[in-house]
């Protein structure tokens, strides 16, 4: 077997590694994934600055809180 010199030569390594990150839907970067940041509805995921101007609670009866993005929040509310 041969001795890696970069371990992100190993494509296992960096499939896993790369598992974590997801693609911001509004400004392109990548962020790790956190699912208190995808909207309930379309699924979008936003990063952590995109997530303070995107995203919108909604509670309901049950005292439930669900977060959508902006336009989820237009076309359903």
């Amino acid at each position: 077997m041969s001795k890696l010199i970069n371990p992100l030569e190993d494509k296992y390594f960096f499939n896993y590694i790369t598992s974590f990150l997801k693609m911001c839907k509004k400004c392109n970067t990548f962020d790790y994934i956190n699912y208190i940041n995808v909207c309930c509805i379309c699924k979008d995921f936003y990063c952590k600055i995109c997530n303070s101007t995107e995203m919108k609670y909604h509670g309901y009866y049950d005292e439930t809180n669900h977060k959508y993005c902006y336009l989820c929040e237009t076309k359903y509310f």
